[in-house]
């Protein structure tokens, strides 16, 4: 991850955030100063709590809002855009 600034992370919401299995990902990484852009797949609960709990992993990063990739298909291209920050 040292090479890029940017760092997109897609997970399933296991219990209305991120698996487990994320947050120990991203305590082995070093993302101080990165941006991190999750996006997440959900049945029924959505992205909920999964960015803010990202957040508290990574304290020296920029986490954007979870994307909810199940719903990227009713997105326009400006929305996606702006998620990226392009």
């Amino acid at each position: 991850c040292s090479r890029y600034d940017k760092i997109a992370i897609g997970f399933p919401i296991w219990w209305f955030s991120c698996p487990m299995l994320i947050h120990s990902f991203l305590e082995k990484v070093k993302l101080d100063g990165k941006t991190v852009y999750p996006f997440c797949t959900s049945k029924t609960s959505g992205p909920r709590n999964s960015a803010a709990d990202i957040q508290k992993t990574v304290p020296n990063a920029t986490v954007k809002d979870c994307l909810d990739a199940n719903k990227i298909d009713s997105m326009s291209e400006e929305d996606i855009k702006k998620w990226l920050e392009m």
